[in-house]
């Protein structure tokens, strides 16, 4: 067969794809390239690769994994001090709920003693008091973060457990300021428009009226105003109403952590889909139990020897062996948490707003990536760190660096009482990110690709290193293994 074109190779850089038509026999013309075939190998090679490291840890461990189930009769509370205490968290909604009704009523109290009275001219503030309920709320919210501390150097419980209360607490302590900081501007807005009001009623009843016609035609349009605005906030939850231990209740339970009014809702729960969400959920805590106890923990027993006698090399081994574990469990944990336990919280609760993470597995840069992973947190410091402090004067780059900082102490809060340890190894790497995120936005900015690569480098390196520095720590101050 005869052939008077031109052509190119496939792979050629010169051409930018080709489309065979499915006819292997066929030859290709320039269109789009399909590698479909090349993945599926990939992805073959991943599979087996894991297989034979799975043969390869129980010809060598065996099973490390053992389960065992108390019976009904043997169940005691007092052995599960974690849970008893996470029961418990839900005293500090009720703290929080008391204080805002009693900064209310109190500011009602105001309204109602100072009356009408009032200068012409004066300007309508908030009174001073209310910077009182501030610090009542926000040492509410440090007994938060105190309780599972104290429970957990009294009891001594798992290190699994631990991680859960402390995450519960994060938490319950981020949505309680929100709470507090929203119904501040709202009791102050109240607090100023209910003076306002009663000061412009005394004026207008203070004035020569100019004869009953005309007042009725000045306060008719008010009056339908005032008609449309109430028929369109019928179905909608206005200040003080908010005030009731089913909305905070409903807020802590609800994936989010900015607190609002009112949220979008959906009309019903959907039983199969909650199941299947449910059967991923106890699925994928398994898988990742099984990777932490079979591949993570005799990763980690074998690299103290190493450790001890400063062999780099050998540190260095066990570090690139660990990654990979190590990456598939911050995986799995993402979608657990992020996928699976925030879309079983909206369903159960008709929750609307379920964009809980953007494509941050694409992200070529470290700020990228932190604003699109976890967005309740993200949200939360936008509404409540980075808008306040612009507004107060500060610079963006302060801004950034006064939430990263937070984040450092959050993170090393969970890790570090967690463990029973301060080795400050989260705090700091959470610092390290702030170097990070302008290293990489400068580097990286016309090299996409380049930056991707940088961003997937510093999640396989640097987890498992800090992992590797904790339980080290760890064995040096309690001179046993976990």
């Amino acid at each position: 067969m005869y052939n008077h074109k031109l052509r190119l190779s496939v792979l050629s850089s010169e051409s930018d794809s080709f489309d065979s038509g499915g006819d292997a026999n066929k030859h290709p013309t320039v269109g789009p390239v399909k590698y479909r075939g090349f993945l599926n190998a990939i992805g073959i090679l991943l599979v087996l690769t894991n297989v034979r490291l799975v043969v390869e840890n129980i010809k060598k461990y065996g099973l490390l994994i053992h389960t065992s189930v108390p019976h009904p009769s043997e169940v005691d509370f007092r052995r599960w001090p974690c849970l008893v205490a996470t029961l418990c968290l839900p005293i500090f909604l009720l703290i929080s709920l008391s204080i805002e009704k009693f900064a209310f009523h109190l500011a009602a109290l105001v309204v109602k003693r100072l009356g009408k009275s009032a200068s012409p001219t004066a300007t309508v503030r908030a009174p001073a008091w209310m910077n009182i309920v501030w610090v009542l709320q926000l040492t509410n919210i440090a007994m938060v973060l105190y309780f599972p501390v104290t429970v957990i150097h009294e009891y001594h419980p798992s290190p699994g457990s631990n991680v859960l209360l402390l995450l519960f607490a994060v938490t319950w302590s981020l949505k309680l300021y929100s709470y507090a900081a929203v119904n501040d501007f709202l009791r102050r807005e109240w607090f100023i428009t209910t003076r306002s009001k009663a000061i412009d009623s005394s004026k207008l009843s203070k004035s020569e009226s100019s004869g009953k016609s005309g007042e009725h035609s000045t306060q008719q349009p008010s009056t339908e105003t005032s008609t449309v605005t109430v028929a369109a906030v019928a179905n909608a939850v206005q200040y003080p109403a908010n005030l009731k231990f089913k909305d905070i209740l409903m807020f802590a339970l609800f994936p989010t952590l900015c607190y609002q009014l009112n949220f979008p809702r959906t009309p019903r729960i959907r039983k199969r889909y909650l199941a299947r969400r449910f059967l991923e959920f106890v699925v994928f805590s398994a898988v990742i139990f099984v990777i932490c106890a079979q591949y993570i923990v005799p990763l980690l027993h074998n690299a103290i020897l190493p450790w001890e006698e400063v062999d780099v090399l050998m540190v260095l081994e066990r570090v690139l062996k660990l990654a990979v574990p190590n990456l598939y469990v911050w995986l799995i944990g993402f979608y657990v948490l992020f996928h699976v336990y925030l879309n079983i919280l909206a369903e159960l609760t008709c929750f609307g707003d379920r964009l809980f993470y953007l494509e941050w597995w694409n992200s070529t840069t470290i700020g990228h990536f932190w604003r699109t992973w976890n967005l309740p947190v993200h949200n939360f410091m936008k509404a409540h760190v980075f808008i306040p402090l612009v507004r107060l004067g500060f610079s963006k780059a302060s801004v950034g660096i006064i939430a990263f900082l937070i984040s450092a102490v959050l993170h090393e809060y969970i890790v570090s009482v967690t463990f029973y340890t301060t080795g400050y190894f989260a705090f700091l790497g959470m610092l390290l990110q702030i170097p990070a995120v302008q290293f990489s936005e400068i580097v990286f900015k016309n090299y996409r690709q380049a930056g991707n690569v940088f961003f997937w480098l510093t999640v396989l390196l640097g987890q498992p290193l800090i992992t590797l520095f904790y339980y080290m720590d760890f064995i040096q101050r309690h001179k046993q293994p976990l």
